[in-house]
């Protein structure tokens, strides 16, 4: 039987021309699995305010205004009648948090047979897979990083610390009575906070009775589905990151850490582009090359003022 020239690769549509199968790049199928990818392995982002509807036509700015707790006043018949009601009593300005749109990270690939990748969700997932937790894994480290820095010497969270009460940066029973004092002192809801730890850490909080109670029992049905969500302690969310530093510098010098206490508040960030992807085919190389890319910013909330400290390094 003789081999007919117009068969083309059976992977990519059986028979036909160059142009009738999977050859040509489907942006539907890599956009929606690099998307996915990236947001199965974010865990910052899932402890902050997402501010990206605020980023218009492309945009790099966002001004945040931060607001103080609100003071109040008593209305009598008078205010209505002759005296106005004071503003200046019931409103307070603390600035603003400005975002700026600074990061662009890309995760770039060469594929030298499209149609095939395309056509086996196996071999599709290879690449969609390594370019979403990549760039994931590139957000996750510059979100923590602004955390990491906001609590450095020079930093506007310099000096808050809680005691996290165990050696070498764990976190005992009585390290979580001081957490869960300093946390109320700022915030009364405790569901407001989360203790963001690294896997060092994590693995010693198998010695505090609380931790362990609490995963046996569960979360619970209504516990928020979360990435990096591994137990509770004294009510608030543990969230485990393998990017999270182990130390951060006071007084020009390192200090370990058992990781962050965490206010709800106290992060913010936006996308000016989402995860996207874009190829081009290389002769050169007969290879279609492809870029997944994301430009994004963020910010940290907070002070040293009572009241508004949002996060606290936990030594």
């Amino acid at each position: 039987m003789a081999f007919d020239s117009n068969a083309g690769n059976f992977l990519s549509g059986g028979y036909g021309d160059a142009s009738s199968g999977l050859d040509a790049f489907v942006p539907e199928i890599w956009g929606q699995a690099v998307q996915e990818s990236f947001d199965k392995k974010l865990v910052m982002t899932g402890l902050g305010t997402d501010w990206s509807s605020l980023v218009a036509a492309n945009g790099d700015y966002i001004r945040l205004p931060l607001v103080e707790d609100m003071g109040t006043g008593t209305a009598t018949d008078a205010n209505t009648l002759d005296t106005a009601i004071s503003y200046t009593d019931n409103t307070a300005s603390a600035g603003q948090v400005a975002i700026t749109i600074n990061q662009h990270s890309y995760s770039a690939a060469m594929v030298e047979d499209l149609a095939q990748v395309q056509s086996s969700y196996d071999l599709l997932s290879i690449f969609t897979e390594r370019m979403g937790t990549a760039l994931a894994l590139k957000v996750d480290d510059y979100l923590e990083n602004l955390v990491n820095t906001a609590l450095d010497d020079s930093g506007s969270l310099d000096g808050l610390t809680v005691d996290g009460g165990g050696t070498a940066a764990a976190i005992d029973q009585t390290g979580l009575a001081n957490m869960i004092e300093t946390a109320v002192t700022e915030d009364a809801d405790i569901n407001n906070w989360s203790v963001v730890v690294h896997p060092t850490s994590y693995g010693k909080l198998f010695l505090v009775d609380e931790f362990i109670t609490g995963n046996q029992s569960g979360l619970g049905a209504n516990a928020p589905v979360q990435n990096g969500l591994v137990g509770q302690l004294g009510g608030m969310n543990v969230i485990l990151s393998n990017n999270l530093q182990t130390s951060y510098t006071d007084s020009s010098s390192p200090v370990n850490i058992a990781g962050y206490l965490m206010h709800k508040s106290a992060l913010h960030y936006a996308y000016s582009i989402r995860p996207r992807v874009q190829t081009q085919y290389d002769i050169d190389h007969l290879s279609t090359k492809i870029v997944a890319d994301v430009a994004y910013g963020g910010a940290i909330k907070g002070s040293t003022t009572a009241g508004e400290k949002t996060v606290f390094a936990i030594i």
